[in-house]
């Protein structure tokens, strides 16, 4: 025979105390009343109430210890490739010139950023057309993904550090030299107060060759290309090469 609850009326399975649908207890069993649910915190002050205040500081420190971990792990992640890039195509896409220069290794040297500054907007427009013409990169990405164009995703497909002993990292300091090497010659012939560029292969720490995918998404499609990036490690952290030196007046 089915049982209703004599509070809200519903049925209840035979072997119910409490009523499901209101919670009510079942007449004859008035002493029975749905269980609590635990208090977590209740839980965790009760358990440090037991712990000798001896251990407290013990514990405290362990504690620390542990939101440092956790602090050191999110600055490691912000400073990764995959972070430095991601910050290289949007100022690329915005184009900013200013942030893209910043991620870039200039030496220190506060004359060769002046003369990146005012030279990158010509590389950064340099090489890309629209319907024949010489066009801006995003006008250019627009032309080929469609007006609202945005970059969707990137991803790190393959990353590579090279040590000191490495010939890869020779090659790197062979360029950076190079690159020393060019600003130095322009200062002779242009402007004999600004300050030489005075580098030191000591100055680059690491080296490091990332392979990566760049998704755009745009009105008309979407789709990927693969791209190289040397990094390298300086005091300031990892930085772009620098590579476009060739592309000045």
């Amino acid at each position: 025979m089915a049982k209703f609850c004599s509070n809200c009326g519903a049925q209840m399975d035979d072997a119910a105390v409490v009523c499901g649908n209101c919670g009510a207890a079942l007449e004859g069993a008035a002493d029975v009343q749905p269980k609590a649910k635990a208090d977590p915190m209740a839980q965790v002050k009760e358990l440090i109430a037991k712990v000798p205040k001896k251990f407290i500081p013990v514990i405290g420190a362990a504690l620390a210890a542990f939101v440092l971990i956790i602090v050191i792990a999110l600055i490691a992640t912000s400073g990764s490739s995959k972070s430095l890039i991601k910050k290289y195509e949007k100022a690329m896409f915005a184009e900013d010139s200013k942030s893209v220069v910043e991620l870039y290794y200039t030496f220190n040297n506060e004359d060769y950023t002046d003369l990146v500054n005012g030279n990158w907007k010509k590389l950064l427009n340099n090489g890309f057309y629209d319907n024949g013409k010489e066009c801006s990169y995003v006008d250019y990405l627009e032309e080929e993904f469609g007006d609202g164009v945005k970059i969707k995703k990137v991803e790190i497909l393959d990353e590579t550090k090279y040590s000191k002993d490495d010939e890869s990292f020779e090659d790197i300091v062979d360029r950076l030299k190079s690159v020393e090497n060019s600003y130095n010659e322009m200062i002779k012939f242009t402007d004999s107060s600004r300050d030489e560029i005075d580098f030191s292969a000591d100055d680059v720490k690491a080296v490091k060759r990332v392979t990566y995918k760049i998704t755009f998404k745009g009105d008309d499609k979407t789709d990927s290309a693969i791209k190289t990036a040397w990094l390298i490690k300086v005091k300031g952290g990892w930085k772009f090469v620098p590579d476009y030196y060739s592309y000045w007046d």
